[in-house]
C-alpha cells in the first residue's frame, strides 16, 4: 500500500527524492524481516506512562541516571497541547538502584526555572552532567513562535539553600540531590537563529559542553530540519554562527535526534 502511494507522489513530484527512498524501502522490507538483528527490545514498565515519554538520555558517566521528557501526570503547567491533546512536556530524571531497577521518575527541576508551563523537550548534558542544554517551545497564544534551545547549570553547593540540603540528606545519588527543588542556575537562551518562527532544539553538547549539534528548520539547509552545528567562543561569550553538516549528513527529509557515540 506503501509502494502505491509513493508511486503516486512520484509522478506528481518528480524531483523530490523521498519517494525513490520510500519505493526502495518497500522493496528491502522483507529483508529487514528476514534478518533481524540480535538486539531485544525491553518494555521498561516502571518508566513508561500515560502520555508521552520520550528522548531519553544518560546524565552522568555512569549510565546510572536518566532524564526523558515526558507528558504524564505531574508536569508544571496545566495546559494541553491542541495537537496531541496531551499535557505540555516537562523534563523528568530516574536512577537506576544496586539491583538494576530504575526509581520512580522525578521532575528534574520543580522551581519553574528548567521546567515551566510550556513545552520542555529534548535534552543532552555536558560530561560532567553539570550543565543541561534542553529544548523549550512556547505556547504563546496566536503567535507562530519556534522552539529555542537552553542552558542551565547546577548550583555550586556554596550556593545550595536549605531546601538544597535537605534533598542531599536523602536517598538519591548526589547528582538527583544537586538537582533538588532548587538547585539550577536561571537558565540563559542559545542565540542561534534571526527570526522568532524559526525552530532550533534536540541539541547534542560535547563532553566539554564547546561544540553543539541540533536539528533547525532555518533557511539555507538540503531539506526539512537539517542538523546544524556551533561552536562556544569563550572571549565572545556566545555562540558561533551555526553552520550546515552538509549533504553526507542531511537529506531532504527530516534529520532530528543527534547524539554522540562514545568514540
Amino acid at each position: 500500500k506503501a509502494a502505491e502511494y509513493y508511486k503516486e507522489y512520484q509522478e506528481l513530484v518528480p524531483t523530490d527524492t523521498r519517494a525513490e527512498v520510500g519505493l526502495k524501502s518497500c522493496e528491502i522490507h522483507e529483508d529487514f524481516i528476514d534478518n533481524r538483528t540480535t538486539h531485544t527490545v525491553t518494555n521498561l514498565t516502571q518508566l513508561n506512562k500515560d502520555g508521552y515519554d520520550m528522548s531519553p538520555t544518560f546524565v552522568d558517566k555512569k549510565a546510572s541516571v536518566i532524564a526523558f521528557a515526558s507528558s504524564r501526570e505531574g508536569v508544571v503547567g496545566k495546559d494541553k497541547d491542541k495537537i496531541t491533546g496531551d499535557l505540555y512536556m516537562d523534563i523528568f530524571v530516574t536512577e537506576i538502584d544496586k539491583k538494576g531497577n530504575w526509581g520512580e521518575p522525578k521532575l528534574a527541576d520543580k522551581s519553574g526555572v528548567v521546567n515551566t508551563d510550556q513545552h520542555e523537550g529534548s535534552m543532552c548534558f555536558d560530561g560532567r552532567g553539570k550543565m543541561i542544554f534542553f529544548t523549550r517551545c512556547p505556547n504563546e497564544k496566536k503567535q507562530n513562535l519556534g522552539c529555542e534551545i537552553w542552558t542551565a547549570e547546577l548550583k555550586g553547593k556554596d550556593e545550595w539553600t536549605d531546601a538544597d540540603k535537605k534533598h542531599l540528606k536523602s536517598n538519591d545519588s548526589v547528582w538527583m540531590s544537586e538537582a533538588g527543588s532548587k538547585g539550577w542556575e536561571a537558565p540563559k537562551k542559545l542565540e542561534l537563529k534571526d527570526n522568532d518562527t524559526i525552530s532550533v532544539g534536540h541539541p547534542c553538547v560535547s563532553e566539554d559542553g564547546k561544540f553543539l549539534i541540533f536539528a533547525s528548520d532555518m533557511p539555507g539547509g538540503v531539506g526539512g530540519r537539517d542538523l546544524w552545528f556551533t561552536s562556544y567562543d569563550r572571549k565572545k561569550d556566545s555562540w558561533t554562527k551555526p553552520q550546515n553538516m552538509g549533504p553526507e549528513i542531511n537529506t531532504a527529509g527530516d534529520e532530528l535526534f543527534p547524539t554522540f557515540a562514545a568514540n
